[in-house]
Order: structure tokens, then sequence, then C-alpha cells
């Protein structure tokens, strides 16, 4: 075989061989983020005095900073009876899930960049609840979270159901929430 390997910027410790069936190094990575190098590896045989060379395939390295870096985003605030939608950031990452402290759904899967949480009622009684992103690769695991502080939903009475007779007015009272939207409108 004969190994080699380009020169790649911020990349260190790079080796070529030949005549060998491996080879090894130390890589480092003097880059901000994963760099990948490609190794052209072509493979011969000698047979009676007479060298075969096979065809070319490359052998691809990805060359790790660290442990994945994670972006969960801020903090939020949402009413009990919505829900909210979360997106990730993450660089270097083989794999990554979502998961949480309360009892909601995330959709569509906990391994999606972008979810949708939405909370249980025993997240609501609870008043928050954090969304949390793992993501692991060869390096280590880390993880990012984001609260969301849950508000119930207001429990509004708008009274009993009253009957009048054409032409009359009639007064409703709501009560139980700081603003209220009647419809229809009284044009």
């Amino acid at each position: 075989y004969t190994w080699s390997a380009p020169t790649t910027s911020g990349i260190g410790g790079l080796a070529s061989g030949t005549g060998l069936s491996l080879i090894s190094g130390t890589l480092t990575n003097g880059n901000t983020s994963a760099t990948v190098v490609t190794f052209e590896v072509t493979p011969s045989v000698v047979v009676n005095g007479v060298t075969c060379s096979g065809s070319s395939f490359n052998v691809n390295v990805n060359v790790l900073t660290g442990a994945p870096d994670i972006n969960v985003g801020a903090d939020v605030s949402i009413c009990g009876n919505e829900s909210t939608e979360a997106t990730v950031t993450v660089t270097s990452s083989q794999f990554g899930l979502w998961s949480s402290t309360g009892s909601g759904t995330i959709l569509p899967s906990v391994t999606n960049t972008t979810v949708t949480y939405t909370p249980s009622q025993a997240d609501i009684d609870a008043g928050s609840v954090s969304l949390i992103y793992t993501a692991t690769n060869t390096c280590g695991t880390d993880s990012d979270s984001k609260i969301i502080t849950l508000t119930a939903a207001p429990e509004v009475n708008a009274g009993s159901d009253v009957s009048i007779c054409n032409g009359e007015s009639v007064t409703l009272t709501a009560s139980g929430a700081d603003d209220y939207s009647w419809s229809p409108s009284n044009d």
C-alpha cells in the first residue's frame, strides 16, 4: 500500500508511507472546528518481480477539536396551554438527543435538531421544565439546557347563559383573567 496525506491547513502530525498496510500518527487540529483529512490509499502487490497496483481509494479522518459544542438558546416563558419550539446549534457531534425534566412530549423525534415541546399538566403544575440536548462524539459528551417557565392558562368564567327578549340589552361579566376578547363584537 501507498498512503499519501495531503497538506491540510491547521492539521499537524500527518504521516505518509509506502509498503505499509497501516500507518499511524498523532494528529493535532489547530483549527477552531473539526477538519476532515483525506488520505489516498493505493494498494499494490509484487508477484514474480512485477508490481501490480489496484485502484486508489480514499480514507477520511475527521479530526475533532474536543467534545461537541452545543447551544439550545435562551430560556423562554410560555402559557401552559401552549407549545414551544427549540432548535439546537451543535458542532462536532456524532450523535445527539433531546430530553426533559418533565413529562411533556417532544416531537417529531428526540433526535431532530428542531423540536416542539408540549408541556404536560404535571409540568404546568410544577411551573417550569428544563429541555436538555446532549451530544456525543469520540472525544466526549456535552449538554446544554433551556428552562421553560410555564404560566397556567386562566380559568375564566363568563357567568350563566341568559335569555332576553328581542330588542332588550344584556350585560355579561367575565372573571378570572386580565384581558378579555368578546365575539361577536358589539358594532
